[in-house]
């Protein structure tokens, strides 16, 4: 299979390469506080740069069922963007399903 599509996701609120390019163009500062209750803020530093959306699921666009919610949330966002690169080159899950893609 070839695909020639890119997706991306990053801190920021950076969903897509139009909202990453935006934000390199624009030369805005994405980063944010930590939240207090990841650890103990006082040993470390005051800002990061954090997904909003971290382990959120999109159960429908992935067609998953809610037990999906236990996967690795570095997986579900691997599949996600497998999804958006899918739309961005052009096909669909339902174009390439039930094919030996």
């Amino acid at each position: 299979i070839a695909l020639i599509g890119i997706a991306c996701e990053f801190a920021g609120d950076i969903h897509s390469p139009n909202d990453l390019w935006h934000v390199l163009k624009e030369g805005c500062d994405i980063g944010s506080a930590i939240p207090s209750d990841r650890f103990d803020l006082e040993s470390f530093t005051a800002h990061m740069l954090n997904m909003d959306n971290d382990g959120q699921l999109h159960q429908k666009l992935l067609r998953v069922d809610a037990e999906a919610g236990s996967v690795d949330p570095c997986h579900r966002l691997l599949m996600l963007k497998f999804v958006h690169s899918l739309d961005d080159a052009g096909y669909s899950v339902d174009k390439i399903n039930g094919t030996k893609t």
